[in-house]
């Protein structure tokens, strides 16, 4: 049985946290339907957000956005069911418009299945390794795939190989991967703390190694900001920043117990204990403080210490992570509405982040998983 992966909570980082400059308690989100479903060991959203998808420890069931049931089948065999009832965690993406559910199979099926919008089974793959992430290009016209042998397969829609990137070095599982954008990059993380940069060819721009915990591009995606922290020990990290092209830019170490996120127009990576404290930073003089700084802009600038009477960064309407929480905040810092994910076991939104879709355990009846899809029309 594989262990919960930290795939979604990558990718939520990229999405930044949300600092709430008026200090007021943040509304929950209105809850938009709830369902209780078998044992979900997976969840993904359409990136328009027209349907969400989970896969069950008994098949797959797709919704519509107004939790319509549009369809709900098993697994195409014997052997992918048996081995997702031994799952925690499958991976699980469905392309723009709901026409291609992709899933993987365990450690005793190394396979990934294609399916149809209506929920036929049309094709599968098998794949060098356990499939352990799976990400689909914002236009849909591309499936990446990355395996615990440390293979990032790039496939077509309707399940054909493209091509299979392996490296003679030993990347780790390829346990998280993400799509720019524009759909030209993929960004893949592994569990040995390797993290590299491809074009959707498969080529490779760079590969890094420092251990780290997390890895943030900027919005354009033309800098990459590496948090590692060590393990054991009093805590202390290191900060990188990098550009588009691997070149190293700049960065800060011995920040103790680090939090690094960036704001929301990719200009500054931010270094904090606290990630509700995310203030507009303002320049750091070295002569008035030894203390290592709480941020440092895309040009490996130190910057001060937040200055709580300066309003938050923030250009747009956004959501992101805080603590246990998901927050949506305006464009002037105030935090509108929040998600708790104390009890999140998976976690998928659409890339508007106005559907989000999570499974808690414990449903109505034992062994089962609570499906709970907050949506909203506008961010206010």
């Amino acid at each position: 049985m594989r262990r919960v992966t930290r795939s979604s909570q990558t990718l939520l980082g990229i999405l930044f946290v949300a600092g709430i400059a008026s200090g007021r308690e943040v509304p929950e989100a209105p809850l938009s339907w709830e369902k209780n479903l078998p044992k979900v060991i997976g969840v993904a959203v359409s990136p328009e957000g027209r349907c969400v998808v989970t896969a069950t420890h008994e098949g797959l069931v797709r919704f519509d956005r107004d939790g319509t049931e549009r369809w709900r089948v098993p697994y195409p065999n014997e052997w992918m069911a048996a081995s997702a009832k031994r799952e925690l965690r499958i991976p699980l993406a469905v392309t723009r418009g709901c026409r291609r559910i992709v899933v993987g199979g365990g450690p005793d099926y190394k396979n990934v299945w294609f399916f149809y919008g209506n929920g036929h089974a049309a094709f599968h793959l098998a794949t060098p390794g356990t499939p352990e992430s799976i990400a689909a290009s914002w236009r849909g016209d591309l499936i990446a795939i990355g395996t615990a042998a440390g293979h990032l397969l790039l496939a077509e829609p309707d399940g054909r190989l493209i091509r299979d990137v392996k490296d003679s070095e030993d990347w780790g599982v390829l346990d998280s991967l993400t799509f720019s954008p524009d759909d030209t990059l993929i960004l893949p993380l592994t569990t040995i703390g390797r993290a590299g940069l491809f074009t959707r060819e498969g080529e490779t721009v760079w590969w890094r190694d420092g251990l780290f915990n997390r890895v943030w591009p900027s919005r354009d995606w033309e800098r990459f900001a590496f948090l590692a922290v060590p393990m054991h020990g009093m805590g202390y990290g290191q900060v990188q920043i990098i550009a588009r092209n691997g070149e190293p830019i700049g960065g800060s170490d011995g920040v103790l117990d680090p939090i690094i996120q960036m704001a929301p127009d990719g200009s500054t990576f931010v270094i904090s204990q606290d990630a509700q404290e995310f203030k507009r930073a303002v320049k750091f003089d070295p002569t008035l403080t030894e203390t290592p700084p709480t941020a440092i802009d895309c040009d490996g600038n130190a910057l001060s210490f937040w200055n709580p009477d300066l309003p938050s960064v923030g250009a747009t309407d956004s959501c992101g992570p805080s603590g246990f929480d998901i927050v949506c905040w305006n464009r002037e810092g105030d935090g509108v509405w929040k998600v708790s994910l104390a009890s999140e076991h998976h976690l998928s939104f659409s890339s508007d982040l106005r559907l989000i879709a999570l499974s808690t355990e414990g449903g109505q009846v034992s062994g089962s998983s609570a499906l709970r899809v907050y949506a909203s029309s506008r961010v206010p």
